[in-house]
């Protein structure tokens, strides 16, 4: 296959030394094995450069976060150093399953140069009991950049593998959002080329984790105003629907952050949703209901 390596898998890292090391393992026990792993560290305190330095393998490269602290910097630093063909993005507390990179290498030498990210299904799991909650399966590909605005059907960073030079020829991640980093790369890649996944759970996601960004709601209520009025407010094709729906959002995230006055401002759009798509308004209600929950254990 060469020297240069087929995918540079990229880990963010930081303060998570009991989990990581079970993620890189997961990189190295895959079927496939023609890859780079950087572990890029953002400024650990614990023993996560060691964790890092007890796998003597030497594809593993061990990188410290040179731009913006948090995940987007993290990323982008990966990217930047990446010499693979294909970049796959691994969530520190995340693991995959030994077929996960051997099947998205398949599948992307079977597509044409347009699709530059494939993604898998990943499933929701209980690691103290080594229990699947709930398994999550792909559901959109092709040309889907107005299915993403209505909702990330990709997913967690886990389940990507991007070609690497369409994410840098569009800058890689916008570090200035504090969330939905995610959906906005996948966004300005959907607006000029093509999606496809591999329709299985092929990534183990640790929802349990109390320090997830999903967690942190004053950062999704920033990083869905932003998303608002970067891609919902300027287009002019923007259906009725969707605007509701970024609202919706809006809505939820100010209410759990207590913000009263947006909240008002966005309630009309929310409560609109109850009649033009009423499944996206449980959603908004249950994004409430189930936050707070968590937030408060």
């Amino acid at each position: 296959m060469g020297d240069t390596p087929f995918f540079s898998v990229v880990i963010p890292t930081y303060n998570r030394e009991s989990l990581l090391k079970e993620a890189i393992k997961s990189v190295l026990n895959q079927t496939f094995q023609n890859f780079e792993v950087l572990v890029v560290d953002d400024g650990s305190t614990d023993k996560t450069l060691e964790i890092i330095d007890d796998f003597h393998d030497d594809r593993i490269k061990k990188l410290r976060n040179n731009r913006v602290k948090g995940g987007g910097g993290a990323r982008n630093t990966g990217i930047y150093k990446a010499t693979g063909k294909w970049v796959a993005f691994l969530d520190d507390d995340d693991v995959w399953l030994e077929e996960k990179l051997e099947l998205q290498y398949k599948q992307i030498m079977c597509l044409s140069e347009k699709y530059v990210i494939v993604y898998t299904g990943y499933e929701k799991y209980d690691f103290d009991n080594n229990k699947v909650e709930r398994k999550i399966l792909p559901q959109k590909k092709g040309d889907i950049y107005y299915d993403l605005l209505y909702k990330n059907y990709i997913g967690t960073f886990s389940t990507v593998a991007i070609k690497r030079e369409p994410l840098l020829s569009i800058g890689g991640l916008d570090e200035s959002l504090e969330a939905r980093q995610d959906l906005d790369l996948y966004v300005r890649l959907a607006d000029k080329y093509s999606v496809d996944y591999i329709n299985k759970s092929l990534v183990r996601y640790r929802y349990s984790n109390t320090d997830r960004i999903t967690l942190n709601t004053k950062k999704r209520l920033q990083g869905n105003k932003k998303f608002h009025e970067k891609y919902i407010e300027p287009d002019n094709n923007i259906s009725f629907k969707l605007k509701l729906c970024s609202n919706g959002r809006i809505f939820a995230f100010a209410v759990l952050e207590k913000q009263w006055r947006l909240a008002i401002r966005q309630l009309l759009p929310a409560m609109l949703l109850l009649f033009v798509d009423f499944r996206y308004f449980l959603s908004i209600n249950k994004i409430i209901l189930t936050t707070n929950k968590k937030v408060k254990r």
